[in-house]
């Protein structure tokens, strides 16, 4: 266990900052204390130190955490294309998932689903935090290229019910 020091304190093995009350090793916001500020930038630059040296080791964290967020996602959703019931959640096509989750009455009428350009797993990591809103379902690449809105059967599945 660490002793305080001057400027810092230990509660609940966190050394925390006693002008500010942040963790010593996160940015100090409005923080009178220079040495916070040295602390700050000694983990930043011991962090970006260790990730450039295991590059290869956080990226597999990243995708691991990109996969696990977008599995969640479509279990939510019933984890099998509600049109034909495929339901492979693992299977990839040139590195894109088969699976995709469909906006039932199109993009531009759900507030959540707004254009960021941050991708996807924020956009899996936002319909979690939203508590999994309605207005989506999941579909096959197939089933999604050929649903209109509001539409229950792909263009492909009512052609062939039709025969």
């Amino acid at each position: 266990m660490r002793k305080d020091s001057g400027w810092t304190t230990n509660k609940n093995n966190i050394t925390i900052c006693k002008s500010c009350f942040r963790n010593r090793g996160t940015k100090p916001i409005d923080c009178s204390q220079i040495k916070h500020l040295e602390a700050y930038k000694r983990v930043l630059m011991l962090s970006n130190i260790r990730r450039k040296a295991n590059t290869s080791h956080f990226n597999l964290l990243a995708k691991i955490t990109r996969e696990k967020s977008r599995i969640e996602t479509l279990l939510h959703y019933g984890g099998k294309c509600s049109c034909c019931g495929y339901d492979d959640l693992n299977k990839k096509i040139f590195g894109r998932s088969f699976l995709q989750l469909h906006h039932i009455e199109g993009r531009k009428n759900h507030s959540f689903t707004k254009h960021d350009n941050s991708g996807s797993h924020s956009f899996h990591t936002k319909l979690k935090k939203l508590g999994y809103p309605k207005g989506l379902r999941v579909l096959c690449r197939p089933c999604n290229n050929g649903m209109d809105y509001n539409e229950s059967v792909c263009e492909l599945h009512k052609w062939e019910s039709s025969k």
